[in-house]
């Protein structure tokens, strides 16, 4: 995470950089979560996560996606 540009533009990378970025954020919360020392606060994390998440969503509904969006997880993420 230390070499992402600002502001962090998920509609420019691939599906698997986009997947991996969602898996380094999960990690970087639950990192701060457990007192660890992360580069980045939450918000900017959270706002980053946000970006990415509604990118999988877009990239989501498309019929040629490789990301499985299940219709009981739009629920979970409007939380």
């Amino acid at each position: 995470m230390l070499d992402w540009k600002q502001p962090y533009q998920p509609a420019t990378v691939t599906n698997k950089q986009l997947a991996d970025d969602w898996r380094l954020f999960i990690a970087a919360i639950a990192n701060l979560d457990a007192g660890k020392d992360e580069p980045y606060i939450y918000e900017d994390i959270y706002k980053w996560a946000a970006a990415c998440l509604r990118e999988i969503i877009e990239r989501g509904s498309s019929p040629n996606s490789p990301f499985q969006l299940l219709r009981y997880s739009f629920p979970l993420l409007s939380t």
